[in-house]
């Protein structure tokens, strides 16, 4: 484990506050642990960021585009993806050594609760099944030889993208099981309930071509829809 690198990655708008609390979680567990860095990625400028942090200003104003951006500043080969209301608890290379050897599935875990199988019934009463990632750790190789250099789906904003992660390993990969191997706890803040109407749109266009069985046109592509 001390061989191994990893890059964590946080995006928020809140006080800084909050995003000093899941640093200094991150800190608290991986310290003397071998390699890692934290960067945290905002449109909003701040001036009270953990100084250990590598802190990017961006101008993006979705959290996708935002974590999309901290990957490109990511130095090493894992990366984790935390928030501001959910912190880690345990270091997530401690669980390396339980991942399956398949591939993908030895490249990306879920460090978040457990993952929730969704089921999708097409008309042929075919039931697809996928994972729902909530909080993916995940090797760089997957996300530049399986998503094309994007760790999240820029068809989306906010919200379901942990859907699709799950829905294109799964249509790519049909024997793709993901392992949940929990690393956090919920935050203060922590809440599953909120979504933005214009990613609910985006989520139920995907599930309806799905169902159709109509052909999908790459992990940023999607289904070529527009909304």
């Amino acid at each position: 484990m001390h061989d191994t690198q990893i890059s964590f990655i946080i995006t928020s708008k809140r006080d800084s506050i909050y995003i000093n609390r899941a640093v200094s979680a991150v800190k608290n567990v991986c310290s003397g642990n071998g390699g890692y860095e934290i960067i945290f990625t905002s449109e909003r400028q701040y001036v009270d960021i953990d100084s250990d942090v590598k802190y990017i200003n961006t101008n993006y104003y979705t959290s996708v585009e935002n974590y999309n951006e901290g990957f490109n500043h990511a130095s090493y080969e894992w990366i984790c993806l935390l928030t501001d209301d959910i912190h880690l608890v345990q270091d997530p290379r401690e669980r390396f050594h339980e991942l399956p050897e398949e591939y993908p599935q030895s490249h990306i875990f879920n460090i978040h609760k457990e993952s929730y199988i969704h089921k999708i019934i097409d008309h042929s009463n075919h039931v697809f099944e996928y994972p729902v990632i909530y909080i993916p750790c995940i090797h760089r190789k997957i996300i530049e030889d399986e998503f094309a250099g994007k760790i999240l789906s820029e068809c989306f904003k906010h919200h379901y993208v942990d859907h699709w992660t799950g829905m294109f390993l799964k249509m790519q990969y049909p024997n793709f099981k993901v392992e949940s191997l929990s690393c956090t706890q919920d935050g203060d803040l922590y809440t599953d309930s909120t979504h933005t109407e214009y990613d609910r749109c985006i989520y139920e266009g995907t599930v309806m071509h799905i169902r159709n069985n109509n052909k999908y046109y790459g992990y940023n592509g999607l289904f070529n829809l527009t909304f």
